[in-house]
């Protein structure tokens, strides 16, 4: 995947999902507009009890967790993450 047009030019990402990962541990995950969080920072050693959802295109400095508001989004994410990790 060629993201040369996305970083020199400003076209729009080719990529569709960006799996967050530090230290080989999922921490994050986007698709499309919205982002789960499955810790609450980036060096957290405990996972969160709930993951969070931020639709990204609304709330791009991610205040507003939508898991409550949007279970069937959220429950999408994270088959998603279980898809990739399979």
């Amino acid at each position: 995947m060629d993201l040369t047009p996305t970083l020199t030019q400003g076209k729009p990402s080719p990529r569709n999902e960006l799996p967050y990962y530090r230290q080989g541990t999922l921490r994050a995950y986007r698709q499309g507009q919205y982002k789960t969080h499955f810790y609450p920072t980036a060096d957290s050693a405990e996972p969160l009890p709930t993951p969070e959802l931020y639709n990204l295109h609304r709330d791009p400095a991610e205040k507003q967790n939508l898991a409550a508001q949007e279970p069937e989004t959220l429950a999408a994410l994270q088959a998603a993450t279980a898809r990739g990790s399979q």
